[in-house]
């Protein structure tokens, strides 16, 4: 594969179940979904096939809160940039959502990918 295509803004680590998303969707309050994966641009999800739906590509999504001690609790504006494992009538196991910040403060942004360089050590 083209390095160019594997390149990233910024570094991304695996986290573990300390990790949780949660935000409203529609009429939905979806609460601690495990993130997989976080950088200072966007984060990887965990949620349940009934959960993810209606979650497309390009879906926006306000009011994201990353939870966890160590990453102030902060209202990001997130937009879906991918999905996995979603298929039509399944109901087992789980959907990967990637999720991108947008409109992230500079120091906020800041902040996280100090807490990603302090993990990736």
């Amino acid at each position: 594969m083209d390095d160019h295509a594997n390149r990233r803004r910024f570094p991304r680590v695996n986290v573990d179940e300390q990790h949780t998303v949660r935000f409203r969707f529609r009429d939905r309050e979806l609460v601690g979904l495990p993130m997989t994966n976080l950088s200072a641009g966007g984060c990887c999800v965990k949620v349940v096939p009934a959960q993810a739906e209606g979650l497309d590509k390009g879906t926006v999504v306000e009011s994201l809160f990353l939870v966890h001690p160590k990453i102030p609790s902060v209202p990001l504006r997130a937009m879906v940039c991918w999905l996995m494992g979603r298929q039509p009538g399944r109901t087992e196991g789980f959907a990967l959502v990637g999720f991108e910040f947008t409109d992230i403060t500079p120091p906020y942004q800041a902040s996280l990918d100090a807490y990603v360089a302090e993990l990736l050590k």
